[in-house]
């Protein structure tokens, strides 16, 4: 059961985030998270954006320094 949900949420990312996709001037691509919540739900989910980013941000410097790989 855990496996079906893992991967029906693993699907719609996967599809949400080829969906939202855009190039910038330099014909680099800017996907995930972040850009399809921000383009696909509109400018009132702003604030939720940002949290997730700024969680994203603290869990990783967290993982590597509980790791001791930053220095």
């Amino acid at each position: 059961m855990a496996a079906f949900f893992g991967m029906a949420t693993m699907y719609a990312e996967g599809l949400l985030a080829i969906k939202y996709r855009t190039k910038d001037d330099h014909g680099a691509v800017a996907g995930g998270p972040m850009h399809y919540i921000l383009l696909g739900m509109g400018e009132k989910w702003r604030p939720f954006n940002n949290l997730l980013g700024t969680l994203c941000l603290y869990h990783d410097f967290g993982m590597e320094l509980l790791r001791g790989t930053l220095i």
